[in-house]
């Protein structure tokens, strides 16, 4: 049932829209970032600096490579770099969250379950949905890294641009990115990756509550979005240094006023995964009855 879904999932049309989607936002981001810098070195240029080997001095040598100008970085932040993050959660439920839903309301569903156990059903379902949300997570954030890696030199990071940069000690696997950039780069990914995978196995949780396919989507990423923003308004009320977390600011590398707690996000991943077992196993007893 496993290879059945997955085959399926890695198939179907569902994925190609919403990859499309992340890999042009992506692809933008790199561009974006690439013609800010060469914007920069116009201006170098106009004001009498001139380029050449340190021409890095001006806008700090990690700001002017690839490492930096990976999209979960943004030394130089890009429009299309932030709406990738933004729609990163919508994408990741798109092509199979909703599966078991349509499968169940069209009777295929009872149809598989009749030549397989539910059981076996439900984990493969499982199974293929956490690996298109990782796929949608994952895809396009290594393009990005090859794209920008073709446009910008492999400057390595220095510490010393952590003020230009904004990559403080704070921010989740910080001493990878100035120490080993390749490994941050496959850190970050992995850890992107296993989020929006059990945030999309979730979302296909709320099957339980509804049987809508769009506010199935929609609705668990209109209350991310309001979570997101209550995070950081209840600190800034109560003026103290409060902790991230929410997928929004876990997915890339930030400093915000609330503490980018790594903890927190672990924490948030595992409740991710409970809340997906649990729902998952709701499913299985309400379909049995």
């Amino acid at each position: 049932m496993i290879i059945m879904e997955l085959e399926r999932m890695l198939h179907s049309p569902w994925l190609l829209v919403p990859l499309g989607i992340a890999l042009a936002l992506a692809t933008a981001s790199a561009i974006e970032a690439y013609a800010y810098l060469q914007n920069q070195y116009a201006q170098h240029v106009s004001f009498g600096y001139g380029l050449g080997l340190a021409s890095h001095y001006y806008n700090g040598q990690t700001r002017e490579g690839s490492f930096g100008n990976w999209i979960v970085v943004g030394a130089n932040p890009t429009l299309s770099g932030t709406l990738f993050f933004y729609a990163l959660p919508l994408l990741a439920v798109m092509p199979c969250a909703w599966s078991y839903l349509s499968e169940r309301k069209s009777g295929y569903g009872a149809q598989v379950c009749i030549r397989s156990d539910r059981d076996s059903y439900l984990v493969g379902k499982c199974v293929a949905a956490f690996v298109s949300g990782a796929l949608i997570a994952i895809v396009p954030l290594l393009w990005n890294f090859l794209l920008i890696s073709c446009l910008l030199p492999a400057y390595f990071p220095l510490i010393e641009d952590v003020q230009r940069v904004g990559l403080f000690d704070t921010c989740f696997f910080s001493e990878l990115f100035y120490s080993h950039p390749l490994l941050y780069v496959g850190a970050y990914t992995l850890l992107d990756a296993l989020l929006m995978g059990a945030w999309a196995v979730a979302v296909m949780g709320v099957s339980n509550v509804t049987n809508d396919r769009v506010k199935l989507m929609v609705v668990p990423y209109l209350a991310l979005f309001a979570w997101h923003y209550f995070n950081g308004w209840i600190f800034d009320t109560l003026a103290i240094q409060g902790f991230n977390m929410n997928l929004f600011n876990s997915l890339r590398s930030e400093s915000t006023l609330s503490r980018p707690d790594f903890a927190a996000t672990l924490v948030e991943l595992a409740c991710l995964v409970l809340f997906g077992i649990l729902s998952v196993r709701a499913l299985a007893r309400k379909e049995a009855s």
